[in-house]
């Protein structure tokens, strides 16, 4: 696969960069919040942020493997990477949860996921970027106004999104399931001898109903 990836440097910033001829690539960066720029998708992170050319150099060695996954060109092993992730926080105390696709597929929805998406505290967000420093291709990093402190990037068999500190204003009464209304009825499931956190499969429901994702809603239903 032919990507072109770059460092640009903005000054105060840094931009990782990748460019790709291919449409279905290009449609995986958009979905994955990927800025179209001129010379191509991507994301800034300010200089400040610590071991940063390690986190581009890891970048560069995944962005392939990555891609072709979110494109479903090849299997993506969430459970090796699910697996992986618990053994590597097992001693470790954090405040966090499972939600998105890959809380279905533990649920026993008919569905693979296409990463792992986790919900975090302030303080367990910026310590899952010391935990995964070895995987991490987009640092821990203030997210300046979106619905939450922090977003992180990891790459552990496929790929693992983490955010941190959901701001309260941000959530609503509208159940959603990162928010705080959601943690206040988290459930645990029990897999492959391991206790995760998730939200109600109620709650996952709604929100797959509002993203319109009417085939995958059909399943949970089954479930439930």
């Amino acid at each position: 696969m032919s990507l072109e990836i770059d460092w640009k440097d903005k000054g105060e910033e840094v931009i990782f960069l990748i460019n790709t001829s291919n449409e279905n690539y290009r449609a995986v960066l958009r979905k994955l919040q990927y800025p179209e720029l001129e010379e191509g998708f991507g994301r800034s992170f300010s200089k400040d942020i610590p071991r940063l050319e390690k986190y581009f150099e890891r970048f560069k060695e995944i962005a392939e493997e990555m891609l072709k996954q979110a494109a479903n060109e090849i299997l993506i092993p969430w459970e090796k990477a699910l697996l992986a992730f618990l053994e590597l926080i097992e001693s470790e105390s954090l405040h966090w949860w499972v939600t998105g696709s890959c809380a279905l597929a533990l649920y026993g929805v008919k569905i693979i996921p296409r990463d792992i998406d986790l919900v975090t505290d302030h303080e367990s967000a910026l310590k899952l970027g010391i935990l995964l420093n070895d995987y991490v291709y987009e640092p821990v990093a203030d997210t300046k106004g979106w619905f939450c402190k922090w977003f992180g990037r990891a790459f552990l068999h496929s790929r693992i999104e983490w955010i941190g500190g959901v701001f309260k204003d941000k959530d609503s009464q509208i159940q959603k399931d990162f928010g705080f209304l959601a943690e206040k009825q988290l459930q645990f499931i029990n897999w492959k001898n391991h206790s995760i956190k998730a939200p109600l499969l109620e709650v996952l429901l709604e929100q797959t109903i509002r993203r319109g994702l009417h085939n995958r809603a059909e399943k949970i239903k089954k479930i439930l």
